[in-house]
């Protein structure tokens, strides 16, 4: 089964993408903040991560997919409700497999999450 990780500070988007993803057969684990976010890649080990820019007490999603990306390669999907140039620029130097405004739509979230099933 693959594993993904959501990482998402809004309570209400992390249960309802959770949901819509553990429908799909996927297995997920979830983190509001960078530091949550770091701890939760290293002891699940996802095979996708869904992003967010902006999480809980201020830090920086960004940040955390960096930081992720210096141990391992894995796919990251952003998500974001800012849509200004720096904050996307930011995001696209990483080479996701996707920078998606928000709400996200289900049906793209699942198309992208299934080109990418091998990594």
């Amino acid at each position: 089964m693959k594993k993904i990780l959501i990482v998402e500070d809004e309570a209400f988007a992390v249960m309802s993408l959770k949901y819509y993803l553990e429908e799909l057969g996927f297995s997920c684990a979830t983190a509001a903040t960078e530091a949550e976010a770091l701890s939760v890649y290293f002891s699940f080990s996802p095979d996708f991560v869904l992003m967010d820019v902006s999480l809980a007490d201020g830090s920086d999603g960004i940040s955390a997919a960096e930081k992720i990306l210096q141990k391992a390669r894995v796919p990251i999907c952003f998500m974001t409700g800012y849509s200004d140039d720096i904050t996307i620029s930011r995001a696209e130097n990483l080479n996701p497999v996707a920078v998606l405004d928000k709400p996200v739509s289900y049906g793209l979230l699942s198309d992208i999450i299934e080109r990418h099933k091998e990594g």
